[in-house]
């Protein structure tokens, strides 16, 4: 299905759909009650997940007595949320351009996806122009200074290696700047470790991931995690400014000689 957007998002659109419709993307539903209970929505409150994935936020709202709806780019996903849930809400629709009336939602989630977007400033021009004055908004963003990525280091060991089209990483700081800038004030930072399953489809993984990541999270500072959740409210009217430069993954590293994805990479940079 083609839908209106920027040819960047729908190039997302097809990528995306390719993962959901062989290994998905999603995390343990703990994290999604984590996340929830960070939020400290009032009961009765709509919450709009963006980039809602396989729908772990709108699974978990309901048990805090939230109103959650979600939008996502991907019919794989949407298929994959239907499944396990008929009754859940959610809209097929892209973050440039949320399907939303303005000033209608108390709160937004973009969890591990804004790093990803094609158009990240746009879309969180449109979460801004959805959320009510002074509504509740929460992101997950990964850490350049992810301690376990400065330990890999040390022992001259690889890194993470990106996956998904569009790569970025930030500290915490420069994050919650860009944020600030587009008019969210950051009231509260929480770390996030991915751990490291023992057992996967029935198999044992191995110990030493489990045991080490484990560690890791129990022990990680916030500002050294791997992600970490930002959680805000819609204040002052965004700047015009421009924000820092942080780093980004560049798409044309993991694809030498393809022009094509590097004209991708080029057309994200707002």
């Amino acid at each position: 299905m083609t839908l209106p957007g920027s040819a960047a998002a729908n190039r997302q659109r097809a990528a995306y759909d390719r993962i959901y419709a062989s290994s998905g993307l999603h995390e343990k539903t703990k994290f999604y009650r984590w996340v929830t209970k960070n939020l400290r929505l009032a009961c009765g409150c709509r919450l709009l997940d963006v980039a809602c994935g396989e729908g772990g936020m709108l699974r978990e709202a309901p048990a805090f007595s939230v109103d959650a709806v979600g939008v996502e780019i991907s019919m794989e996903a949407i298929k994959r949320i239907k499944k396990g849930m008929p009754q859940a809400r959610v809209i097929l629709g892209d973050a440039e351009s949320l399907p939303v009336s303005a000033s209608s939602v108390d709160a937004v989630t973009c969890l591990g996806s804004i790093e990803n977007f094609a158009k990240p400033l746009q879309s969180l021009r449109e979460i801004y122009r959805v959320l009510k004055p002074g509504g509740v908004f929460a992101t997950l963003v990964p850490n350049i200074y992810f301690a376990g990525d400065v330990l890999q280091a040390l022992r001259c060991a690889e890194e993470q290696k990106p996956f998904q089209r569009y790569e970025r990483a930030a500290s915490p700081r420069q994050w919650k700047q860009l944020l600030s800038m587009q008019g969210f004030s950051i009231e509260r930072m929480h770390g996030y470790v991915k751990t490291a399953p023992l057992f996967r489809e029935g198999r044992l993984r191995s110990l030493k991931k489990f045991i080490g990541s484990h560690l890791l999270a129990a022990l990680c500072p916030t500002n050294l995690a791997w992600s970490v959740l930002l959680v805000g409210r819609k204040t002052t009217p965004p700047s015009s400014g421009v924000p820092e430069p942080a780093w980004v993954w560049r798409v044309e590293w993991a694809y030498p000689g393809k022009p094509e994805l590097l004209q991708e990479a080029l057309e994200s940079h707002e």
